[in-house]
């Protein structure tokens, strides 16, 4: 168990320090190297130095280096579908929008040590900018055909006219 200590004061009066000023003196053993070298201890009355080092240390830094997980692509296509919004296109800004955050939750992840879910969020946040990026180009080429048919319908419904004018008069004809 652990020891018992009597109460009380202390059963010895400890004295001054015990040295002398100058260079350390120190009694050679018989074999003439220093007994400091060989015991470790340096003994001196009734108080006993340890001389000792501290054991070092040893730490291991692990460094992740954090990938991409499709974010700047994600960024990327959000700014595009962001501009092109004015048309009314909800659906690939939506698809990017959530393509970023899943991209960023990836990141969190690796660095949180759980590579399995970043690339699966990895691969999710890709699959939704390809989706928006697939919305965007469908409905771009669908703006485009539609504005190019209005203008055949305006056309052919308003025939184009044209006009001079003689002596004070407008004339005007079909072209």
């Amino acid at each position: 168990g652990p020891p018992q200590y009597a109460p009380g004061p202390p059963q010895y009066a400890p004295g001054p320090p015990q040295y002398a000023p100058g260079p350390p003196q120190y009694a050679p053993n018989p074999q003439g190297t220093p007994s400091y070298i060989q015991s470790g201890q340096q003994q001196s009355s009734n108080v006993t130095v340890v001389n000792s080092q501290p054991s070092a240390v040893e730490s291991i830094v692990v460094v992740r280096s954090t990938r991409d997980h499709y974010l700047t692509l994600s960024i990327i296509m959000f700014i595009i579908t962001f501009l092109c919004i004015g048309c009314g296109w909800i659906g690939p800004l939506l698809c990017a929008m959530s393509a970023m955050i899943i991209s960023i939750s990836a990141r969190d992840d690796e660095r949180g040590g759980e590579i399995v879910t970043a690339k699966k969020k990895a691969i999710a946040s890709l699959s939704l900018n390809i989706i928006a990026g697939i919305a965007l180009v469908a409905m771009t080429a669908t703006s485009i055909g539609i504005l190019a048919s209005l203008r055949t319908i305006s056309e052919s419904y308003y025939p184009t006219t044209c006009s001079y004018y003689v002596n004070g008069h407008y004339y005007y004809y079909s072209c």
